[in-house]
């Protein structure tokens, strides 16, 4: 739990909230208000919130091997659809997991942005994420991961493959935020 007067803090004092967002999933988000009671409960993962202070927010999973989903995009799905005000658009869930991370790992200069000079660490996925209703954002697929610039893992052809950039991982340091992102279209047949 946050207090409201305390979320500025975080951009100011250059503190990265990292999450999890196994924590809003709507199950247990109901039992919250019995748990913490109503007012309390407003101040529970204020991830919206956070993203309007201007705090740095990373995705984590905490895998402990039971429970926890490894997919990233089964938690993607749980933070964009989240119940509620705190729920975060697709671009700051996907920023929270690729540009957070590395900022949060200290690695900013050198990965979770598709740039020039940056290790190429990307998962390319079997459709554009910002087209899927939020609803089926769990069902996305992995089709192709490449790490540092050479592909680990393919499907079979017959694919067709969307790979969003720039805006998932903008820096947002220097001003506004970017809405806008450049997609490019990988075909297999």
């Amino acid at each position: 739990m946050i207090d409201t007067a305390d979320l500025p803090r975080f951009a100011k004092s250059g503190i990265v909230a990292v999450v999890r967002p196994t924590q809003a999933d709507a199950d247990k988000l109901a039992q919250w208000p019995k748990i913490l009671g109503a007012q309390r409960r407003q101040l529970a993962l204020p991830w919206a919130s956070l993203v309007a202070a201007g705090a740095r927010l990373a995705f984590a999973s905490d895998w402990t091997g039971f429970k926890v989903p490894m997919n990233p995009a089964v938690l993607i799905s749980k933070a964009v659809n989240r119940p509620g005000p705190q729920r975060l658009t697709l671009t700051q869930a996907l920023r929270a997991y690729t540009a957070g991370g590395a900022y949060a790992s200290g690695e900013e200069k050198i990965k979770g942005r598709l740039a020039v000079g940056q290790l190429a660490d990307i998962a390319v996925l079997d459709r554009d994420p910002f087209t899927v209703p939020a609803k089926e954002l769990d069902k996305l697929n992995v089709v192709m991961t490449i790490l540092d610039g050479k592909i680990v893992h393919r499907k079979e052809s017959g694919w067709i493959a969307y790979l969003a950039g720039c805006s998932v991982g903008r820096d947002t340091r220097g001003g506004g935020v970017s809405k806008s992102c450049e997609y490019s279209v990988f075909e297999e047949r």
